[in-house]
């Protein structure tokens, strides 16, 4: 097994890579479609807005059920994907020797059946997943250090953490915070000096599951989601740490953020 600070290096492979770029991150919001017209030399697309992206784009989720997603299985050939492991393992991009991942799906798929009291069901039938912040979260975690090495560019996260330092030098995502919140640290670690959201509104219920409104598309079945005030507060938190190391970050239409500079 590698050692524990090569996982933490894992984004080394696309670190810097625009440095002093601007990078576009798409959101869901009913104002994306609106707003965003392809002026930033990069576009990373969270979840549903992965409908948008071309080939060249990047999409990054941190949903553990990505794969099982419309969105994400209608993604454009040449997409680059940023994706959870277990998310990963499913995906034919990320894996097309079946043979060899194979046992780890097993073991997974294993692993939830013995241990149900981790597994967290969703609004779909057949989306469930172990629970970062359930007792199988330790498991989870030793379980992304064993997986192989995705098929390149795809980057795999292995590893997720709460309080590494967000910016350029960062060694690996932190969560707590949306799928955006993800996308826009991994903009800083390519090396953006310009952050823009599209889409980013935060404007989805917080107190129960939405019905579709706030989205730039009809979502599926099952597909539904919701913001949380603890969810802004973490972005708009990140924000200041990004603005205070000289990297702005604008929001293009209506959003809940105060910390970013409105375009």
């Amino acid at each position: 097994m590698k050692s524990l600070e090569e996982f933490l290096k894992m984004l080394n492979e696309v670190r810097g890579t625009y440095e002093g770029k601007k990078v576009a991150i798409l959101g869901s919001g009913p104002s994306l479609t609106d707003f965003f017209e392809r002026n930033e030399d990069l576009v990373i697309g969270v979840n549903g807005a992965g409908k948008l992206l071309e080939c060249g784009d990047y999409f990054f989720s941190a949903d553990q059920a990505a794969h099982l997603r419309s969105w994400f299985l209608d993604l454009s050939p040449g997409v680059i994907s940023t994706l959870r492991c277990i998310s990963a393992i499913y995906s034919d991009s990320f894996f097309s020797d079946k043979q060899r991942i194979q046992p780890f799906i097993d073991e997974y798929e294993n692993y939830m059946r013995e241990h149900p009291e981790f597994v967290k069901p969703t609004a779909h039938p057949e989306v469930s997943y172990i629970g970062a912040g359930t007792g199988g979260a330790w498991w989870l975690d030793a379980f992304g250090k064993r997986v192989p090495e995705p098929r390149y560019p795809n980057l795999m996260l292995r590893t997720i953490t709460k309080n590494e330092p967000v910016g350029l030098n960062q060694r690996t995502i932190n969560s707590g915070g949306t799928s955006s919140a993800g996308a826009m640290q991994m903009a800083a670690v390519l090396g953006a000096k310009e952050i823009h959201l599209y889409g980013v509104e935060f404007s989805n219920d917080t107190s129960e599951k939405t019905h579709g409104k706030n989205y730039f598309y009809e979502p599926a079945s099952g597909e539904l989601g919701k913001t949380t005030d603890k969810q802004l507060a973490n972005m708009d938190g990140m924000v200041d740490e990004l603005m205070n190391q000289n990297i702005l970050v604008f929001s293009h239409g209506p959003t809940r953020l105060e910390n970013t500079i409105k375009a």
